[in-house]
Order: C-alpha cells, then structure tokens, then sequence
C-alpha cells in the first residue's frame, strides 16, 4: 500500500485488499453520521469483512473537528484496540482518523 494513496469510486473494493495487504485485522472506519448510513460506507465495511477483517463503525466525525471530537475519537480507537483505520468521505472523516492513528502502537516486523 502507497502511504499517500487515496481510493476512490462508487464501489471501490480496494480497501479490503489494501487493509489486509498491511496486516491489518481490526479496523476503525471514520465517517460521519450521514454517509454513516449510505453505499460508500456500506461497501467499505462490506470489502473489509470480505478480507476477514474485523472492521467497526465510528460514525461520528463532525464538520470542522475540534479538540472534543479528536478526543472522543481517540477514547474509541483506544477501546477498540484497532490496528488499521479507514475513513470515508470529506476532510473531516480525514481529519478524525488521523488523531486515533497516533495513538496505536507500533508493529515491529524484524
């Protein structure tokens, strides 16, 4: 998987392989409450779980996120014991995934 890659299209199926290709077992897919209940989520969580991979809904990002959201964000990937993170949609599914990321711990692979 390219670190800088961004997926894209109507029923892009590449997020389970890309998961799956960096070991990723459990994933925290970021969106917000809206797209949470259309396609676009419903195929990701869909090719995840084709993969095996045990992928888990946060559905609260919020436009213009604040200290608040990333905290509450970071409290469920936390809890959740994630190793991989998926976010679907704009800016601030983006931005809301990126918080969580830093605070999983490294995988060594030597």
């Amino acid at each position: 998987m390219d670190t800088s890659s961004i997926s894209t299209g109507k029923r892009h199926p590449r997020d389970g392989y890309d998961m799956e290709e960096q070991g990723s077992r459990r994933v925290m897919v970021v969106t917000d409450p809206n797209l949470g209940k259309r396609e676009p989520v419903a195929v990701t969580l869909e090719a995840l779980h084709d993969r095996g991979i045990d992928a888990v809904l946060y559905d609260q990002s919020s436009v213009e996120p604040t200290d608040v959201s990333f905290k509450e964000a970071i409290a469920f990937a936390v809890k959740g014991k994630f190793d991989g993170y998926v976010a679907v949609g704009g800016g601030s599914s983006m931005d809301t995934a990126k918080p969580p990321t830093c605070m999983r711990p490294i995988r060594r692979t030597s």
